[in-house]
């Protein structure tokens, strides 16, 4: 079809600041919504796969779409933070600018995934006048970029920020010696950038230091604010859901690094009475990305399981309809949530999330016997007898989190060739009678002790097939030194023994008939969250690695258990 594009619009912010956009328009005449997608991956290159590269499907359908790039990235002027601090305030000065224009009618929206979702939840923190809809995809905005509840830090940011510095690059006013100086810099260390990061203290990474590109000190921030508050303010984080007052389509995927935050701020959603009833979530089985294939490395799930096959574009379009075009379009009328479970390889859908008709049941921890890295075991029944396993952990020696199996798979690799660490313990129950469908939040229990004053506890549950593999789902941890959720570090009296509840995120899966359920307990997965050095020291000036002895303690009087959601109905 044809259409029009008007490249390089400049749109100013309250500061002064100007941000770059293209503006795609039908070809005939008149006033339409707008749709916004506000990225900091270079609106010159709008491939953002499928989901996102189709603009003449918003055309068609009479839409005007405005692809920008954020503060300091590309075109745009300013300053890149990744802490997003500029993008509530630009958020809403884009939202109210394109609805102020003689093409639009008013009407303005929002779509994007990953950081171009946190843009969308922070403009609608704002609560501009004009904006009527939100897609937010695969984000957690509810934290700082790169941070978890237990305020460890992933050596993701880090790659984050270089391949920023390297699309930036080529934008810059700079001598062209320089330019190239700087690109050879980057490179190189990209290479390396592993290693870079592993030495100690982190906020002395070499990495963080490239002459000409300050941007890569925000790591040096970010590991050094992490356990502050006032950081996590400074970023806006939590993102104010609570005052929002736009419809939000949430999606996300069981693969997707950044699903639990994508169900939790659809959870918050649901306790603001302005926008609880007007939110759908999608979970499928996705990895982070708008690809949404229907595989995961060689786990096949299915004809209908990519987001093609279930037309999350026209979803988009749809969701549109309804808020900018106030069309009756039955959306209001479908199913709150959908969502994808996996072993049976089925779509699922419910009016809540968890589904309702789900209560927990519980296994609790216990002993095979023998020697101590046999298998522990998962039991329906309170083992009579107290028992004990323990590993040692090694800040230098971590688990992997980016773990390839001997196929080279990853996010479904097979993690017997891991498990045989004997800093990784086992449970698993014994061989399922029946199918046992899960949904909601995973939960774990956990009486510990260690030898160190602060450590991690991680958990990963697994479904262990009958010829031996095991699939890791989801995980969760838990930082002993922030036990309370709280900024003030608390140290612990080693040896003493505690009580941990530590959530694994949520999950769907279908355990088959014959299947076991798995749980790996471990106190390191790197380099999704940095090393805990077990010295108390905060992540950013830690340098000295202390080795821990982990007790695991389970039985009538200590009774260590794994909770999972089922589905009853």
């Amino acid at each position: 079809m044809e259409y029009h594009i008007i490249k390089n619009i400049a749109i100013p912010m309250r500061d002064q600041t100007i941000l770059y956009a293209d503006l795609y328009m039908p070809a005939t005449n008149g006033i339409f919504p707008v749709v916004i997608m506000r990225t900091p991956y270079n609106k010159d290159n709008f491939d953002q796969e499928w989901l996102y590269s189709n603009p003449e499907a918003w055309l068609k359908e009479g839409y005007c779409l405005l692809i920008q790039d954020t503060r300091g990235c590309c075109r745009s002027e300013g300053i890149l933070r990744s802490t997003g601090e500029s993008e509530v305030a630009d958020g809403y000065d884009t939202v109210e600018w394109a609805a102020a224009q003689p093409w639009c009618d008013g009407n303005v929206g929002m779509y994007g995934l990953s950081y171009f979702g946190w843009t969308q939840y922070a403009a609608a923190e704002g609560c501009p006048p004009h904006l009527r809809a939100i897609c937010p995809y695969m984000n957690a905005s509810l934290l700082p970029f790169s941070v978890n509840e237990c305020k460890a830090v992933g050596s993701l940011h880090m790659y984050w920020l270089y391949s920023q510095a390297l699309t930036r690059l080529d934008f810059l006013d700079m001598a062209e010696e320089k330019r190239e100086q700087i690109r050879s810099a980057l490179t190189t260390n990209l290479e390396h950038l592993d290693e870079l990061l592993f030495p100690l203290p982190l906020k002395n990474t070499k990495a963080a230091h490239v002459e000409g590109v300050p941007l890569l000190e925000d790591y040096i921030a970010l590991v050094e604010g992490a356990e502050k508050k006032s950081f996590w303010d400074t970023g806006h984080h939590p993102v104010k859901i609570e005052q929002m007052t736009t419809p939000m389509l949430h999606l996300t995927g069981w693969f997707d690094m950044a699903k639990d935050g994508t169900i939790r701020q659809y959870l918050a959603g649901k306790c603001n009475s302005v926008v609880g009833d007007k939110q759908k979530l999608i979970i499928g089985p996705w990895f982070h990305g708008g690809a949404l294939t229907d595989r995961v490395d060689d786990l096949f799930f299915g004809p209908q399981a990519s987001g093609k096959a279930m037309k999350m574009d026209q979803m988009m379009i749809r969701w549109m309809d309804r808020w900018l075009k106030r069309k009756e379009n039955n959306v209001d009328n479908e199913p709150e949530v959908l969502y994808f479970m996996l072993g049976s390889n089925t779509w699922k859908s419910a009016s809540v999330f968890p589904p309702a008709g789900t209560a927990y049941r519980t296994w609790y921890l216990d002993s095979r016997g023998g020697s101590q890295k046999d298998n522990g075991r998962l039991s329906n029944h309170i083992p009579p007898q107290d028992g004990i396993r323990q590993y040692v952990y090694d800040p230098q020696k971590p688990v992997r989190s980016d773990f390839k199996d001997s196929q080279g798979r990853q996010l479904a690799a097979d993690l017997r060739e891991q498990e045989i660490r004997e800093d990784i313990l086992t449970f698993t129950s014994d061989p399922l009678e029946e199918g046992l469908p899960v949904t909601g939040e995973v939960k774990l229990t956990l009486h510990v002790s260690t030898t160190a004053v602060d450590t991690d506890f991680i958990c990963r549950l697994t479904d262990v097939e009958p010829q031996g593999r095991v699939t890791g789902y989801t995980w969760g941890m838990c930082r002993t030194r922030f036990l309370d959720n709280g900024f003030e570090p608390k140290l612990l009296t080693p040896g003493e023994k505690i009580r941990l509840e530590i959530s694994l995120g949520f999950i769907s899966t279908y355990f088959e008939k014959g299947h076991r359920i798995g749980l790996e307990i471990m106190s390191s997965f790197y380099p999704a969250v940095n090393r805990n050095t077990n010295s108390g020291l905060p992540s950013g000036i830690a340098a000295q690695c202390i080795k821990a002895t982990q007790q695991i303690f389970f039985g009538e009087t200590q009774p260590s258990a794994l909770s999972l959601p089922v589905e009853t109905c």
